[in-house]
């Protein structure tokens, strides 16, 4: 839907993107106060000392976490919304992405490093201290969250939506009307700025 969005196929002002924005807005009275305000170390701050009860982000905050000194198992949890007939169990960001730039000097050098970061003993303790899972096959996690979560990596699951816009001032047009949403905006308010961007970059 986003590379839709991107390509004037789809409109943030749309029944299905208004719908999302209204469940944003459901999710209001559970957010700590001012929470557009909150940076993320406090959060994960709160989240460790046992303060709050979700941290709304992803698995690259474990490792972050974990070094607050949380003690508690960490689960994943996929916020589907759907009637139950959901296409895919959840998403994911794939966060080890290795390339060379091609107008670099050093094609040679950059393409060495990408050879030894894809070696599975390299990508392992990559993944192992960074409490990350890596699109490297016959890594060997040790890590015991990584371990936890380990089914996740068999689920059926999507690129999150938002990777797949190659215009930036879009993609933050359309994040910013959730955020916009959590601190007071209505969804259609939010909506409608939003696209007024869009259709600028489009």
């Amino acid at each position: 839907m986003c590379a839709q969005i991107e390509q004037g196929k789809l409109k943030v002002t749309d029944d299905w993107f208004l719908k999302m924005l209204n469940q944003y807005k459901d999710l209001v009275p559970y957010l700590q106060p001012n929470a557009t305000g909150t940076a993320v170390e406090p959060a994960q701050n709160l989240f460790s000392q046992g303060q709050a009860a979700m941290l709304a982000t992803g698995s690259y905050h474990i490792a972050a976490v974990r070094g607050l000194g949380a003690q508690f198992p960490i689960e994943l949890v996929f916020p589907n919304t759907s009637d139950g007939n959901a296409k895919y169990e959840g998403v994911y960001n794939a966060t080890f992405i290795l390339g060379v730039n091609s107008a670099s000097k050093n094609q040679a050098a950059a393409a060495a490093w990408i050879d030894f970061l894809s070696e599975p003993e390299n990508a392992a303790y990559y993944a192992n201290e960074t409490a990350q899972h890596v699109s490297v096959k016959d890594v060997d996690y040790t890590n015991p969250d990584l371990k936890r979560l380990s089914p996740w990596l068999d689920k059926n699951t999507a690129l999150a939506a938002r990777f797949q816009f190659q215009n930036l001032d879009v993609r933050n047009a359309v994040e910013a009307s959730a955020t916009a949403v959590i601190s007071g905006t209505s969804p259609e308010q939010a909506a409608e700025a939003a696209q007024k961007i869009v259709d600028e970059r489009i």
